[in-house]
């Protein structure tokens, strides 16, 4: 039996979220969030100093760095002036953490289910549910695109748009 190495899933709900999906080819994270017209694509490698890589297209989107030490993934969104800094502490039941700072920032909580990653992003009244099938996808990477999700779901927000590409 071979294990998978694609990724499926939900950012939010039914009517306010993002379908994501992506695959892992052992140097390589491609996928996208959201659906084919009104989406962005995602391409995450490795780097010198962890993970790189963008979301979205030359004239819109962010770019991506994250770096792993031992059980802590830490990076950021976007650019040094106007991105959002992250940071995640993985355990074998999951990881948690915090998008953002301390007035203006998000809570991550993500657990493991038998191949199947459920977490929330935000508080109980404004944030989002995660679901996500990750087969043999590694876990940091799949919680790095739901972190991505979310920061795409918060632009959409101050933008007013309904098209997430803008």
């Amino acid at each position: 039996m071979t294990v998978s190495s694609n990724l499926k899933g939900r950012f939010g709900s039914i009517d306010d979220g993002y379908d994501l999906q992506a695959q892992w080819t052992g140097q390589e994270f491609v996928g996208r969030i959201g659906s084919y017209l009104n989406g962005m694509d995602v391409r995450v490698g490795a780097a010198p100093a962890g993970l790189a890589g963008r979301v979205g297209g030359v004239s819109y989107g962010f770019d991506v760095e994250a770096a792993v030490a031992g059980t802590r993934m830490e990076g950021r969104l976007g650019s040094y002036l106007e991105g959002t800094a992250f940071v995640l502490d993985f355990t074998p039941e999951g990881a948690s953490g915090r998008l953002g700072g301390v007035t203006k920032g998000a809570d991550a909580n993500f657990r493991i289910y038998a191949g199947e990653v459920r977490g929330r992003l935000g508080g109980v009244t404004d944030g989002f549910d995660v679901q996500m099938d990750i087969g043999a996808v590694p876990f940091p990477l799949a919680a790095l695109l739901a972190l991505c999700a979310f920061r795409m779901r918060h632009e959409a927000a101050q933008a007013g748009a309904q098209d997430i590409r803008r």
